[in-house]
C-alpha cells in the first residue's frame, strides 16, 4: 500500500464514522416516532375502571402487570433513545481555510532567505502537508470511532426494549380481551 492509497483508506475510514454518526440520528428518529405510537397505544389500552378487582381476578391482575411492564418497557427504551440523542463533539479535521492559511505560512518559511535550497523543495510543502493532514484524520477517525460505538449500543438497547414493550402490550391487548369476554 502507497502512501496515496493508505491516505485514501485513512480519509474513508474518516468520513464512515461521520456518516455513521449521521444515519444513527435517522435510524433515532424513526425509534423516536415509533415509541410515541407505541405509547398512545398503551395509552389507548390501559383502562383505570378495573383497579378495584386487580386482586379477585386474575386475568384483571395480568392485564396490570402486563401494562406495568409495557409502561416500563417503553420507558426504558425512551431512555436508552435520549442517552443515543445526546449531543456529542466529533473530532474533524480543520476546515479548507485553515489548511490553505497552513500551506502559505509553511510555504513562505520555506521561500525564505533563511532556508537552504534543499529545504526549499516544494516537494517538502506536500510531504509534510500530506503528513499533517494524515495525523489529523487517523485523531479524529480514533476519537470519532468509540463515540460511534458507545452510541450504537444504546441504540440497540432502546431496540430490545421497544421489542419488550410491544411483546407486553400484545399480552396487555389479550389480558384485556379475556376481561372483556368474561366480563367485569
Amino acid at each position: 500500500m502507497n502512501d496515496k492509497e493508505f491516505f485514501d483508506f485513512c480519509y474513508d475510514q474518516y468520513k464512515t464514522e461521520l456518516a455513521d454518526a449521521d444515519l444513527l440520528y435517522q435510524r433515532a428518529g424513526i425509534l423516536l416516532t415509533g415509541l410515541a405510537v407505541l405509547g398512545g397505544l398503551i395509552a389507548a389500552l390501559i383502562r383505570l375502571e378495573y383497579v378495584v378487582d386487580t386482586f379477585h381476578r386474575l386475568d384483571i391482575g395480568a392485564y396490570y402487570i402486563c401494562a406495568a411492564a409495557s409502561v416500563l418497557s417503553l420507558t426504558c427504551s425512551a431512555g436508552f433513545l435520549v442517552a443515543v440523542l445526546i449531543p456529542r463533539r466529533y473530532s474533524r479535521i480543520a476546515p479548507v481555510k485553515a489548511w490553505k492559511e497552513w500551506r502559505a505560512v509553511y510555504g513562505s518559511i520555506l521561500t525564505s532567505d533563511d532556508v537552504t535550497a534543499e529545504e526549499r523543495n516544494r516537494e517538502a510543502l506536500a510531504i509534510e502537508t500530506h503528513t499533517l493532514l494524515l495525523d489529523n484524520i487517523a485523531k479524529a477517525q480514533s476519537e470519532n470511532a468509540p463515540q460511534n460505538q458507545a452510541r450504537m449500543k444504546h441504540f440497540t438497547s432502546s431496540v430490545k426494549w421497544t421489542s419488550i414493550a410491544v411483546v407486553c402490550m400484545v399480552l396487555l391487548a389479550l389480558a384485556r380481551l379475556a376481561i372483556y369476554v368474561r366480563g367485569v
